[in-house]
């Protein structure tokens, strides 16, 4: 039972040590950004054509006669979370 508390601990130990230093080389080592640009343009893409797509017809999505039936949605708020609260209460149908 010695042995094994004694190996615990040790492991404890030496990862204490190792965490850190793999925290640090994964961060902050330096490395080429070209793969992170490439990431971030096509993000930015897919959300400009996502946002471009609801603008075409945004009244269709989320208007009185869109996806969802309006008094459907307000129920799902109240038996949800009857506390919460979204800016979208406050748009006009």
């Amino acid at each position: 039972m010695r042995r094994l508390l004694n190996d615990l601990l040790a492991y404890l130990a030496d990862l204490r040590g190792v965490v850190p230093r793999g925290w640090d080389a994964f961060f902050f080592r330096p490395a080429d950004p070209t793969a992170l640009g490439l990431i971030r343009v096509a993000v930015g893409m897919l959300a400009t054509w996502n946002l471009w797509v609801f603008g075409l017809d945004l009244h269709a999505y989320l208007g009185t006669e869109g996806w969802a039936d309006p008094e459907w949605v307000r129920l799902a708020y109240r038996l949800e979370a009857p506390g919460a609260w979204s800016f979208w209460f406050l748009v006009p149908d």
